[in-house]
């Protein structure tokens, strides 16, 4: 970054020979090529049992074990598909598991007919009054639970490239990244704040895990456990990309049903469904500067709140 501001910062009379010291072509400070360079590759277990319907009960299951590497893990997925490298001359720094790799995803759905009114196991020669009641009756769910997100633990400071190309610049840190992962977990504090990393290793006052002038050779924080940092000038993070992972994702959705025939020819059916039924929050955790004032901490939801739907249908 000290390079970046003396070549921008150059006149006649300051800086004037900062584009040859640092610049290979000293006549062009910075170019954007594109080039369809990046690939990926993806590898998986698929298993699933499935029960057709009968005797009034229908259910599938299945479970994906799977792994995505990409050489453009992180922004190629934008709207311009532009991934820069961190450093040019090393584009292997760039592969890493994909931002969308879901490691384990786990989903499951059922439809069963209550056993109760005409034809069935029970109640099976009540008169028409008690099979309109007690008959007629469908619930149904659908559960999935996969693993959370990949992200990376950033050090956006340009010490190694320009500030502008090092977004994707991790930090550097005394523990290794699964001692890092034995850190993380939802946490709810008193205030009500969540977190996601032990707020342990961030500063009390705030929040930040790091100031920007904090790398390992300096000492660490007093008033805190500090744990992470950012890397010195002309180094990089050693931290790897998209290394850890936010919280599992988990939802059910239920569904109960009433159908009733009110004569020989017309039926009606009542149905109501509950999405996200136990109004359960699903934490999302995105990738976290070592120096945001929201370092470690979760403000997003990755579900909405229950919703339940009512609709009705008659049939003739």
């Amino acid at each position: 970054e000290l390079a970046n501001y003396l070549i921008t910062n150059r006149n006649a009379s300051r800086y004037t020979n900062a584009p040859g010291f640092f610049l290979p072509n000293p006549t062009i400070y910075a170019i954007d090529y594109g080039t369809n360079q990046a690939d990926s590759s993806y590898h998986a277990f698929q298993t699933e049992v499935r029960r057709r319907f009968a005797n009034g009960i229908q259910f599938q299951a299945n479970y994906t074990w799977s792994k995505t590497l990409s050489t453009s893990p992180v922004n190629g997925t934008g709207q311009t598909r532009f991934d820069p490298y961190l450093d040019n001359a090393r584009p292997g720094l760039s592969k890493a598991i994909d931002a969308q790799d879901l490691r384990h995803a786990f989903k499951t759905n059922v439809v069963y007919d209550l056993p109760f009114g005409k034809g069935r196991m029970f109640l099976n020669s009540a008169n028409s009054i008690v099979d309109r009641i007690a008959g007629g009756w469908q619930i149904s769910g659908i559960y999935t639970w996969q693993s959370g997100n990949p992200f990376s633990i950033t050090a956006t400071r340009g010490t190694f490239n320009r500030a502008g190309r090092s977004g994707v610049q991790t930090a550097v840190s005394a523990l290794s990244e699964d001692q890092l992962k034995k850190l993380m977990g939802v946490k709810i504090a008193k205030d009500g704040t969540v977190w996601y990393v032990d707020p342990s290793i961030a500063d009390p006052t705030y929040g930040i895990a790091a100031n920007p002038d904090d790398n390992l050779g300096n000492t660490p924080a007093t008033n805190y456990n500090q744990v992470l940092f950012y890397p010195n000038a002309g180094q990089i993070g050693t931290l790897g990309l998209l290394a850890f992972n936010g919280p599992a994702y988990q939802n059910l959705d239920l569904g109960v049903a009433k159908t009733t025939k009110i004569l020989e020819r017309y039926t009606l059916t009542v149905r109501m469904d509950a999405f996200n039924a136990p109004n359960h929050p699903t934490f999302y955790m995105g990738d976290r500067e070592i120096g945001s004032s929201n370092w470690g901490k979760i403000t997003v939801t990755n579900t909405a709140a229950r919703t339940i739907q009512l609709g009705a249908r008659f049939d003739f």
